[in-house]
């Protein structure tokens, strides 16, 4: 499959004869290996690159359900890494320098790693930790049933000779084959404070102030 291996033992465990409930109980451990991402995302193909992953799968199954119910039947947890990753359709090294909304663009990394939780439709991506070169991010992303995308990432960029770190917190947006990334509102007034005290390195050091401010009035008021 998609140019590696998808292998794995997958079980399936009938009812007793006399038993209340009349669900098949589905389970099964998979390992995935040099699969190209795309090709189980398609027709998206907002990331490329060769997935490395070990999973495990469960499900309750209503043999007179459809085949709808199934899907949303199906609990998986997965533990991936991607190497040479390149996110289609966002620059976050441009976001980061702009500090503002960023559509558009692509961003190659080297190694895209973390875990994916799926209840039914729904995805969620945690402990996501990516590195390419000077540009570094961590963050968590969900992917709804209608394909819109929600989350939050931080990604850090080293610059010049001195290796400064500049590290800008963003929003993820938009959908699945159109994403996007923008600071949240707090961020971005740090950002402009920043930039008025201290232009250049002061961006980005006001957005992660103006960042972890908003965060604490949400958590202070309940909002």
């Amino acid at each position: 499959m998609g140019g590696g291996t998808l292998q794995g033992p997958l079980k399936v465990t009938l009812p007793e004869a006399n038993a209340k409930a009349r669900d098949l109980v589905f389970e099964g451990t998979l390992e995935t290996r040099g699969v190209e991402v795309s090709a189980l995302t398609a027709p998206s193909r907002t990331l490329t690159g060769r997935l490395d992953a070990s999973t495990t799968l469960s499900a309750r199954i209503n043999p007179k359900a459809g085949a709808t119910a199934v899907t949303d039947a199906l609990r998986s947890q997965t533990r991936f890494t991607v190497n040479n990753a390149v996110l289609q359709g966002v620059d976050l090294a441009k976001a980061v320098a702009t500090v503002g909304l960023s559509r558009g663009g692509s961003t190659a990394l080297d190694t895209l790693a973390g875990q994916v939780s799926t209840r039914g439709q729904l995805i969620e991506l945690t402990n996501l930790v990516a590195s390419s070169g000077v540009l570094a991010a961590t963050g968590e992303v969900t992917v709804a049933p209608n394909k819109a995308l929600s989350g939050r990432v931080r990604v850090d960029v080293t610059r010049g000779a001195g290796g400064d770190v500049v590290g800008v917190p963003l929003v993820v947006g938009g959908t699945l084959d159109d994403p996007s990334v923008s600071l949240s509102r707090s961020a971005l007034l740090g950002a402009a404070i920043g930039t008025a005290l201290m232009p250049g390195v002061g961006t980005g050091a006001g957005a992660n102030l103006g960042d972890r401010l908003g965060e604490g009035l949400k958590d202070l008021f309940g909002k």
